[in-house]
């Protein structure tokens, strides 16, 4: 499986689970679990993920969609701290 197609099937379960903003949240889960940068893993689209880490992938989005609406928050709280303390 490519990094497009876990993104597209990852966005679709939250779709379905009503998370608002879920291709975002399919993109930061995936750059999360390949310990990569959200940019980076839109660059490389074609990267092909490991079965290990579908598995990973899958078991955080199974778990509870909605908890990785989390992330987003997480991460914007992140780029604000560091925003407004320069």
């Amino acid at each position: 499986m490519k990094a497009i197609e876990a993104i597209k099937s990852g966005s679709q379960l939250l779709r379905e689970s009503k998370v608002e903003s879920h291709i975002l949240d399919s993109e930061l889960l995936l750059a999360k679990i390949l310990k990569k940068s959200r940019e980076e893993i839109l660059i490389n689209l074609d990267r092909r993920l490991t079965k290990s880490e579908i598995l990973t992938f899958n078991k955080y989005l199974n778990r509870d969609p909605k908890r990785a609406n989390c992330i987003y928050f997480k991460r914007k709280r992140i780029l604000e701290q560091k925003f407004f303390s320069e």
